[in-house]
């Protein structure tokens, strides 16, 4: 079994790591900002990339905590080229005053802001000329169930003005509007994650074989993302957004 296999379960973030692949062979000097580096698992997606970039890449990760954990992971992939800094996404262009990067990544983070103009606007800031900027995102075009947690957390988030528990799927015509707004422009947008078939990934399917379906359930999307008609008629199935995003030269 490969160490190193794309990232399961969500094929918004798979996207990300095929995308940077391609990337990092027309620019493997890239300078990459990654946007949430920690996460449940930090660095995860940067495993594959790695085994198919075979470099150290100039990657700064930036997370609002535990960055220690990012640190370790990045010394078990032996990536001296690599630096974490703690910070929010609203002061990237303080905290990272006069650097711009050539990449930006940023999983699963969007639907945990509050204020996606200042997001954005920052986005823009560290953004070089030229640059992508790839983003996944928990999709607002989805309705899924609230459980009491959850209402309790987007109470506390809207009552007392708490980031840490705000939650909330984002659409693919609000991050263009947002984009817009700073100069920034939506290269494409794609839909990932039909509800279903995540169940049967993360709960139905024999483990031995989850690679396998992963894979296969990746390429039948990809199919239903080429067509538009149906994706605008059916963006409601999806559980994911993936925004890539550039600014001009």
């Amino acid at each position: 079994m490969d160490e190193s296999p794309l990232l399961e379960g969500n094929l918004a973030k798979q996207r990300v790591q095929r995308r940077l692949v391609e990337l990092l062979s027309e620019r493997p000097d890239a300078r990459i900002l990654d946007l949430g580096c920690v996460g449940p698992q930090p660095l995860a997606m940067w495993r594959y990339v790695a085994r198919e970039h075979g470099s150290n890449p100039r990657l700064t990760g930036v997370d609002v905590a535990g960055i220690d954990r990012a640190i370790a992971s990045a010394k078990a992939m032996q990536w001296s080229g690599a630096r974490f800094v703690t910070a929010s996404a609203y002061e990237l262009t303080r905290r990272l005053p006069g650097e711009s990067f050539d990449i930006v990544v940023s999983t699963q983070v969007l639907e945990h802001i509050r204020h996606i103009d200042r997001y954005f606007a920052q986005l823009a800031g560290i953004l070089a000329p030229g640059g992508v900027a790839l983003l996944t995102m928990d999709s607002g075009h989805h309705r899924r169930p609230i459980s009491t947690v959850r209402r309790v957390g987007k109470w506390l988030a809207v009552r007392a003005g708490l980031e840490r528990y705000h939650e909330k799927g984002v659409r693919d015509d609000e991050v263009a509007a947002a984009a817009a707004r700073v100069d920034l422009r939506v290269v494409e947008t794609r839909h990932y994650n039909i509800n279903p078939l995540k169940w049967v990934h993360n709960h139905g399917i024999a483990a031995a074989r989850k690679d396998e379906f992963a894979e296969t359930w990746y390429r039948l999307e990809e199919i239903v993302n080429d067509d538009p008609a149906f994706i605008a008629d059916n963006k409601g199935q999806f559980l994911g957004v993936y925004a890539e995003l550039a600014r001009g030269v």
